[in-house]
């Protein structure tokens, strides 16, 4: 049986970023490092970014002040993030891009007055941080 490997086989450009994001900060800061939940849905990923001392915490007050904290691909919710500063954190948000935009476009929709009909699994992060920035009428199917 033969197995053809895609061409572009592999991780997305949002978690590829997210990756050497984190190992960028971890090589420069020389000590343990937070990612607010799994910084992606990759346990073999999360198990080698464990033995480098990057470790996933779900709330940011597992993380002592000073430490650093990464925001995972998915995003979350920018009144986190703030909190997060506000303890004295150094926060490095590796959010996706695309990601990213479309949180701002969900944003921007509530702000002109729209209901927001968001598609995807209710309670995944990346929902999580959408249904934060919309921060008004919507409905998560």
């Amino acid at each position: 049986m033969d197995i053809l490997l895609a061409k572009h086989a592999g991780y997305c450009y949002g978690v590829n970023r997210a990756i050497k994001m984190t190992l960028d900060a971890s090589e420069q800061r020389g000590g343990p490092i937070y990612t607010l939940g799994p910084l992606i849905h990759n346990p073999q990923v999360v198990d080698k970014l464990t033995e480098r001392g990057i470790f996933p915490v779900e709330d940011i007050h597992e993380v002592e002040g000073g430490g650093i904290i990464i925001v995972r691909c998915h995003g979350i919710d920018p009144k986190v993030i703030l909190e997060a500063k506000n303890r004295g954190l150094r926060v490095i948000d590796a959010t996706c891009p695309y990601v990213r935009k479309v949180q701002n476009k969900a944003s921007l929709l509530v702000k002109e007055g729209y209901f927001l009909v968001i598609l995807g699994e209710r309670g995944h992060p990346e929902i999580n941080g959408i249904v934060a920035c919309a921060a008004g009428e919507h409905i998560v199917l």
